[in-house]
């Protein structure tokens, strides 16, 4: 499998990984027959609420390590999941789509450089994570930053941006649908 062990390097949430990309493989062979294509979206290390007591200084090195210069954001995986939800992947199934800007392509064996600068600032990626924790109730600091307690508090509870982030792409894909951009 080419996937990489996760910041955490907990073995339980890396194996959960593993298995949801085998399940939706094994689904997708299951369940073929009856023309019902099952995939899966491998996101990177996304800057979500959960993720917000990450300090500024593990931030930019994810960023020195991501090929295309910037920590994922919830919105990042807004595409693939418009993707695989429209007729354009009628024909894919089985797969696991990464969604990660290169950042599993083992860059971190070779010094990156950068020509141009990344699509996204340090700042940007902190627009949706300051709207979602004002949202939630929750504090933080200049940077996006929470304090650790209310990381695991939310952790604990289970509370997680990308409940938000699909309800939020499916709201995008009804209206590409209602103006007639894609068949759903």
């Amino acid at each position: 499998m080419r996937h990489l062990a996760s910041f955490s390097s907990v073995s339980s949430y890396n194996g959960s990984k593993a298995g949801v990309v085998q399940m939706a493989r094994m689904l997708a062979a299951e369940w073929g027959r009856f023309s019902i294509n099952v995939n899966c979206i491998s996101p990177s290390y996304a800057l979500t609420p959960m993720h917000a007591s990450t300090p500024v200084v593990v931030r930019q090195r994810i960023r020195e390590l991501t090929p295309l210069g910037h920590v994922q954001r919830p919105e990042d995986l807004y595409g693939a999941a418009i993707f695989l939800a429209s007729a354009a992947s009628n024909y894919v199934t089985g797969h696991d789509l990464m969604v990660d800007g290169g950042h599993t392509l083992n860059a971190w064996l070779t010094p990156l450089s950068r020509s141009v600068p990344p699509r996204v600032g340090p700042e940007e990626e902190t627009v949706q994570l300051k709207h979602d924790l004002e949202t939630l109730g929750l504090p933080y600091d200049a940077g996006g930053i929470r304090d650790l307690e209310t990381s695991v508090q939310m952790v604990r509870l289970g509370v997680t941006r990308f409940g938000v982030g699909l309800a939020a792409a499916a709201k995008a894909l009804d209206e590409c649908a209602a103006q007639g951009g894609i068949e759903v």
